[in-house]
């Protein structure tokens, strides 16, 4: 105790992670809590965070996560859910060899940002997995194509250069 108090930091040091840790982990009880009791944009919204919190750790529960949240978000008819769910299946999917469904739920995504005449960031967004995806496959002449249309839609849009 003596040590600790002569050295403030190494309180903050061990205690610190240990905090956010738990946070961590409350906050993932409460979000599968909406998640598996609801059948509402709320839950929508919660499968894609678990998404998110999985991505570091389990990129298989971040697939599951966004993938039931874009099937919910389908049978809601809720737009902002699809977009962040399709493109984030688009974004985790290559990452454990589920090209198909990568290039499904981003061509989905594309198809419906067409469809609402979305905003263009969202397209250069989707695009910009799906050069991704074509990438990770060694197709380098294929995924030229999604990333040369977001340039050309950041050039049209005078979006930042940093978001291709």
């Amino acid at each position: 105790m003596i040590i600790l108090l002569q050295h403030p930091w190494k309180v903050l040091f061990f205690v610190t992670p240990i905090f956010f840790c738990s946070f961590a982990l409350g906050q993932t009880d409460s979000l599968k809590s909406v998640f598996h009791t609801r059948q509402d944009t709320n839950a929508v919204l919660a499968g894609y965070e678990l998404g998110k919190i999985y991505i570091p750790t389990d990129l298989d529960s971040a697939y599951h996560y966004f993938l039931e949240a874009a099937r919910l978000a389908d049978q809601l008819q809720y737009t902002r859910g699809k977009i962040l769910n399709y493109r984030a299946i688009g974004s985790v999917a290559p990452r454990i060899e589920k090209y198909d469904e990568a290039d499904f739920w981003l061509r989905k995504g594309l198809a419906l940002i067409d469809s609402l005449a979305l905003d263009p960031g969202n397209k250069v967004d989707f695009l910009t997995n799906l050069g991704v995806m074509f990438y990770r496959q060694g197709l380098i002449g294929k995924a030229l194509e999604p990333y040369i249309e977001a340039v050309e839609i950041c050039r049209e849009n005078e979006l930042d250069d940093r978001r291709s």
